[in-house]
């Protein structure tokens, strides 16, 4: 088991309460109504990948930001499939023209 340390260890700590703070805000403890609800538990887990390869329990650095590369961009996907930030916009939009 081979723990991430220096620079690289500090930016996969950075990143991964990064990973926790956006699943936090999209939980709706931070802000109600989120439109990102669903992502809460993605990034929990993309966290976790972060936090698990930061203690050594993924062998590899590499392998540890492929594996949250491809789950960022999978969810942004779906994001973007769905029209979830266009809906975000247009609620916010209507909002402010009450």
């Amino acid at each position: 088991m081979k723990i991430m340390t220096g620079p690289l260890g500090g930016l996969t700590a950075v990143l991964a309460l990064l990973y926790f703070g956006a699943s936090l805000f999209h939980s709706g403890i931070v802000v109600r109504g989120s439109v990102l609800d669903a992502a809460t538990i993605p990034e929990a887990l993309l966290g976790l990948v972060l936090v698990a390869g930061l203690v050594g329990l993924i062998r590899s650095a590499l392998a540890t930001y492929l594996i949250v590369l491809a789950g960022t961009l999978f969810g942004l996907t779906i994001v973007v499939l769905r029209g979830a930030l266009a809906t975000a916009r247009r609620d916010d939009g209507a909002a402010a023209d009450r």
